[in-house]
């Protein structure tokens, strides 16, 4: 039988789905990006898979992974505008970036009261990182601190 709640997990579930397929994609980016630093196109393609992510976790009304993804998406935004220096660690932080989100997306944790401990210190940890880069990504990211 037909119902709106049923077609509403089918669209969860699809999201899901497309999402993982999509930051599969980005970690393919970040390997590339690895080796041509200057090469911000990559970077763009990129972020242009955030925001999409962002735009339909916001329809779906999982205002976690929105404001994740804003954080992310601005460190994005100052790597495309040359405001911050690429280096090793930046790298590192790239991939633990992506790690974060496909472990976000794995247990489907998406209420910042029910995002476990361990997910909540490691995008502690992961501002942290970037605070070195952009002190004011802490200051506008505390929403799982």
């Amino acid at each position: 039988m037909y119902t709106i709640k049923n077609e509403l997990e089918n669209v969860k579930k699809n999201f899901f789905l497309k999402s993982k397929e999509s930051l599969d994609i980005i970690q393919n980016y970040f390997f590339l990006f690895e080796q041509e630093r200057k090469n911000t196109e990559l970077i763009n393609k990129a972020l242009d898979i955030l925001e999409a992510i962002k735009e339909n976790s916001k329809l779906l009304n999982f205002y976690v992974i929105n404001e994740l993804l804003d954080s992310f998406e601005n460190i994005f935004s100052q790597m495309r505008s040359s405001k911050v220096a690429v280096d090793d660690n930046f790298i590192e932080i790239l991939f633990e970036i992506h790690d974060f989100l496909v472990e976000l997306f794995k247990c489907g944790e998406f209420d910042s009261k029910e995002i476990s401990l361990e997910l909540k210190e490691t995008y502690s940890n992961i501002l942290l990182d970037l605070s070195a880069y952009s002190p004011s990504i802490v200051s506008q990211n505390s929403l799982l601190l």
